[in-house]
């Protein structure tokens, strides 16, 4: 019987690195972060023969990481992961897609009897997954997983310990338009207070539900919320001298939910519609005008001149609506944030699918994009008007 390799990937594990530096959390000054990544690629031949030209040293993987987390202030997991990951596919063409993972095991600053600092382990970690491709970040996905909470229930007879874990994911192409910190710091505000307000005596499955549904709600960014909490319980057992003791079991139940933002889904057929309607004419027109020119391409597909129609539609919007939003008085730092995402789009665009065939991954990214970019960023702007 005849067999087939259909996958292979290659990377590395456990990269730790320790900073010490103001960081995004309160009362925290020590930073301990491990970075994983995975690589796909031409590596078939590593395999199938034996030959390791375009294998990656692993040392030259772990400089890499070290440089860039050493080249500029490590502001989020997402930037690094980021960085990472758009560096290896640059620097080695024979590279598909990379996956980074990075995790933080959150310190607090405790003092030390000699003086100086102790990083404490407060059982809080942060983390993130990113995997990009050669034509960019293709998903950005973040957690947060609290430390164990210890409650009594049932007049002191039950002893929960409870912890939450929360996931989201966000819309495509977040870097330059994200404030990746702000977005971790509400949904951990939100876990954190819901749990300690919960009662131990009330059902979980509510509270998972009504953590995602904040989370969703108190985001602008973030297209789906997953939710997690084991359930450990113990009983008070009899003791000799009196004191209450609980034996944790080993198997506990596990309950889980998701919330999606509305779905955005391609509208069939591709044309604007009023859902896409972001409250300003001009860019309504606009917008309709790029549905259109959309759909002619993916009509005629050898035809340069429709490809080329739809950068410069493009570049000429971008220009039109970073001017409105300055005239109309939307926030400074989101407006830059919305020309960061603007500019990231017509370098992936030109990446794509200049001087290359146009296929159906080409049309699907051009009107994926358009799609998400209407409902999500562009629709912040409809809420501030």
């Amino acid at each position: 019987m005849s067999s087939l390799m259909v996958a292979n990937s290659y990377g590395k594990s456990q990269i730790r690195l320790v900073q010490v530096s103001p960081s995004m959390l309160p009362n925290s000054a020590m930073r301990q972060i491990t970075v994983s990544i995975e690589l796909t690629g031409d590596f078939a031949n590593a395999y199938l023969l034996g030959e390791t030209e375009r294998v990656i040293p692993t040392e030259k993987i772990r400089e890499t990481v070290f440089e860039l987390a050493s080249a500029q202030p490590l502001e989020s997991l997402e930037g690094l992961g980021e960085r990472v990951a758009t560096h290896l596919l640059a620097e080695y063409e024979h590279l598909s897609a990379a996956h980074v993972g990075v995790e933080e095991e959150i310190l607090r600053e405790v003092p030390s009897p000699n003086g100086g600092m102790v990083g404490q382990t407060s059982g809080e970690r942060r983390s993130t997954q990113i995997r990009a491709a050669q034509g960019g970040v293709t998903n950005v996905t973040s957690r947060f997983r609290s430390q164990d909470v210890l409650r009594f229930g049932g007049a002191a007879s039950e002893l929960q310990c409870n912890s939450v874990d929360v996931e989201w994911d966000f819309y495509s192409d977040p870097f330059g338009g994200v404030d990746f910190n702000e977005t971790y710091s509400q949904a951990r505000h939100i876990a954190v207070d819901s749990l300690a307000s919960h009662s131990p005596s009330d059902a979980i499955q509510p509270l998972l539900l009504s953590i995602g549904k904040a989370v969703v709600r108190e985001t602008e960014d973030v297209k789906e919320v997953r939710v997690s909490m084991p359930n450990r319980r113990s009983s008070a057992e009899p003791s000799s001298s009196g004191a209450r003791v609980f034996v944790v079991p080993e198997a506990f139940g596990m309950w889980k939910c998701a919330v999606r933002r509305h779905h955005v889904e391609l509208p069939v057929p591709f044309e604007w519609n009023a859902s896409f309607d972001v409250q300003h004419g001009t860019l309504n027109e606009q917008h309709s005008e790029l549905f259109d020119l959309i759909l002619e391409l993916d009509r005629d597909r050898k035809s340069k001149q429709k490809l080329q129609a739809i950068l410069d539609h493009a570049k000429q919007h971008f220009e039109d609506e970073e001017a409105i939003f300055v005239a109309e008085g939307f926030e400074p730092k989101k407006v830059s944030m919305h020309k960061e995402i603007h500019a990231r789009f017509l370098r992936e665009a030109t990446k794509v699918s200049v001087g290359k065939p146009v296929t159906d991954s080409t049309i699907f990214f051009l009107k994926k994009w358009l799609v998400e970019h209407v409902m999500g960023a562009d629709m912040i702007f409809a809420r501030f008007l």
